[in-house]
């Protein structure tokens, strides 16, 4: 099979994922559950339809992210990020804390937000961004910043960053203008924020302790289908009947846990069982012809296809993935392992590797 079938196929396999990565939420943990940060909740409106974290504190004492940072330094030959760090003192990989982020639909548009905790000084992170050109807008006694240095037209969103908060010095608010400015409205109105939106909350609070990233969702098929790409070529036969069931989606939650390798739990409930047994036939199928296409001379690209497990029960359907660190080393010293070449053909021992 060519080249533009595989990236076809692979496609695919993509969007059915990522139907499945933000679709979810039944599973109980019994190690405790994490503990979103309250008072960056208190930021987020409640028509949020989705919420996701990152602990990026612990991440960073996880053996992945210090695989990660050795081949992949924030601003290495980078003069700009030097400057940057020089004149603000704020390093973004040593000092951003977490974040908490949400997105809803702001009638036909989405509206995005993130809400970060950092250890920076805001009078000097502003001061650097308005010398390079970020434009200004008051609202309030707040300013909002346009870091590309212009605004659209009056009414239209762009995307806005707040730096200097009175009454939160540690935070930074950034987003669509509109959603940035329903953050600052809620320091006045706290009732109206998604601190009491217990659809969206409950779900968070059934994701275990353990992880360092998190995302729910409810609803989140109509967010989806109106925004994943169009599928190239042989793909797109399979794309409309995909696009059907991401509509009928009601409710994701997905956890990724790096303390060992990489551990990636999602867990969906379809409209149907019968929709639930079209995307995990899909996925499957999927799965098991790259299996058969990958390359003879590249077990790791076997290995990690191999990590990917697809169940269905009922109307629930759910991803997991178990990835060594090792492998995960090896995918990030040869990062080509994962392209298929049109020459090379499946090999029966690629799928032999050693256990580790």
């Amino acid at each position: 099979m060519n080249r533009s079938r595989y990236w076809a196929l692979l496609f695919a396999l993509v969007l059915l994922a990522s139907a499945l990565v933000w679709v979810g939420g039944q599973r109980r943990v019994s190690a405790g559950t994490i503990q979103p940060d309250r008072s960056s909740l208190a930021l987020v409106p409640a028509q949020a339809t989705s919420l996701f974290g990152l602990d990026l504190d612990a991440l960073r004492a996880t053996p992945l992210y210090a695989t990660w940072q050795q081949r992949n330094p924030l601003g290495k030959h980078d003069p700009g990020y030097d400057e940057f760090l020089a004149r603000t003192g704020f390093d973004v990989e040593r000092d951003l804390a977490a974040v908490t982020g949400a997105a809803w639909n702001n009638g036909a548009q989405p509206a995005l937000l993130a809400v970060a905790t950092a250890r920076y000084d805001p009078a000097a992170l502003s001061a650097f961004l308005k010398e390079k050109g970020a434009a200004v807008e008051m609202y309030g006694n707040v300013e909002l910043l346009a870091p590309d240095g212009r605004h659209t037209k009056p009414g239209q969103d762009y995307p806005a960053l707040v730096v200097q908060l009175p009454d939160r010095p540690n935070t930074i608010l950034a987003g669509t203008s509109t959603a940035v400015k329903q953050a600052l409205d809620l320091r006045a109105y706290p009732a109206y924020s998604v601190l009491n939106n217990q659809a969206l909350l409950g779900l968070a609070q059934k994701i275990g302790a353990e992880n360092q990233v998190w995302a729910v969702s409810v609803a989140p098929g109509s967010f989806l289908s109106q925004r994943l790409p169009q599928a190239p070529g042989p793909a797109a036969a399979a794309q409309a009947n995909i696009m059907r069931i991401l509509q009928g989606l009601q409710a994701s939650t997905v956890a990724a846990n790096a303390s060992n390798g990489l551990r990636l739990l999602a867990e969906g409930a379809c409209a149907s069982p019968e929709d639930a047994q079209t995307l995990a036939d899909a996925a499957r199928g999927l799965l098991a012809m790259l299996r058969l296409m990958a390359p003879a001379n590249q077990p790791q690209a076997i290995e990690l296809l191999n990590a990917l497990h697809i169940e269905q029960q009922q109307s629930k359907v759910t991803l997991t993935a178990a990835i060594p660190l090792q492998l995960l080393e090896e995918l990030a010293q040869k990062p080509d392992l994962l392209l298929p070449h049109s020459h090379s053909h499946a090999h029966p021992q690629a799928q032999s590797r050693p256990h580790r």
